[in-house]
């Protein structure tokens, strides 16, 4: 029975160390002793729109009046209105624009608890990336602040 255990001992040693020879000799090669690290890199803050001018959609839904401001607007202008809910407007943004100058805030003119508005900024129609939302935000309650940065 001794002799049993001795050898069963024996063999998940060798077994271990067959595992550990062979994980490094497959990862030593490649990696020169040393794990590699990742480096992601996030688009730069000062990103452009560099299409030609493109269609800029801005929309707010909610109930009743809302207090809008957007830019650009048209002439690259920044807007401001006050619109009744569901709204939308669209907009060509200027070639070149700065990614962080396409903006829009809306506040809800209800000072019910139960108030809602958003915001919605992308690209709605006339390009290959219609339907896709810049920025979108929500917000709740009387007088609520929805911020599409």
């Amino acid at each position: 029975m001794r002799r049993q255990v001795e050898v069963v001992i024996v063999a998940v040693v060798a077994a271990l160390v067959g595992a550990l020879v062979y994980h490094l000799v497959i990862w030593w090669p490649h990696s020169g002793g040393i794990p590699e690290s990742v480096t992601v890199k996030a688009p730069p803050a000062s990103s452009t729109i560099n299409n030609d001018p493109l269609p800029l959609t801005f929309k707010v839904t909610g109930g009743g009046e809302a207090d809008v401001t957007y830019t650009p607007g048209p002439d690259g202008t920044m807007v401001r209105t006050r619109v009744m809910t569901p709204w939308k407007v669209t907009v060509m943004a200027p070639r070149n624009i700065p990614a962080r100058d396409v903006k829009m805030s809306v506040t809800t003119t209800s000072d019910r608890d139960d108030a809602k508005i958003t915001c919605w900024i992308g690209i709605d129609v006339g390009s290959e990336f219609a339907g896709v939302a810049m920025s979108e935000d929500v917000a709740y309650g009387p007088h609520a602040l929805a911020n599409c940065l």
